[in-house]
């Protein structure tokens, strides 16, 4: 869907959007990434039944698995969409992908966190950096994903269809800035 015609030195104001994707290109990996996500989010939501559903998920990690040689991330652009203090005052956040529904985020509590650890202690450096930032801000980020064992990046939902449709990859944020 994209026209994809960045190779031109005019910047066309034209064509007025919310979307500031045009400023400058995304990371390619961050597009890669989006791109695959975003084909499977198709694929699985055409699939016939439950059987073509599930296959499409397993296709899509085999996929990411190719495609993702690092679990690391960095310099990705997204907004702000969430963020806020657990009850031991550490933080969480959620970033959606620019031009996506791709979110990618730490746990919001401590009781999902035991194992993966992904929430922001209070008086770090990066809790200090985010806490400078408001939901709705455009972010660049950094981190590592999770490695998941059903979805090669541990994704959040609850359901096959909350995954595929609308995927919530958990991450251990390294950096997040507020990008132009």
């Amino acid at each position: 869907k994209n026209s994809g015609g960045e190779s031109g030195g005019t910047a066309v104001k034209s064509a007025p959007s919310s979307n500031q994707q045009t400023e400058f290109p995304l990371p390619p990996a961050q597009k890669a990434f989006c791109d695959v996500v975003n084909d499977f989010i198709s694929q699985y939501q055409s699939a016939p039944n439950e059987l073509k559903k599930s296959a499409v998920r397993v296709a899509r990690k085999q996929k990411l698995q190719e495609l993702v040689q690092t679990l690391h991330f960095e310099g990705w652009i997204g907004e702000l969409t969430d963020m806020g203090t657990t009850s031991d005052g550490s933080a969480y956040v959620t970033v959606k992908l620019e031009g996506n529904s791709i979110e990618i985020k730490t746990w919001n509590n401590g009781l999902s966190d035991i194992a993966a650890k992904t929430l922001i202690p209070v008086n770090t450096p990066l809790f200090n950096a985010i806490s400078e930032l408001k939901t709705g801000n455009r972010v660049k980020i950094s981190g590592e994903f999770l490695s998941s064992e059903q979805d090669f990046i541990d994704e959040e939902s609850l359901t096959e269809n909350g995954s595929m449709t609308g995927p919530e990859f958990s991450a251990h944020f390294t950096k997040v800035e507020k990008a132009p």
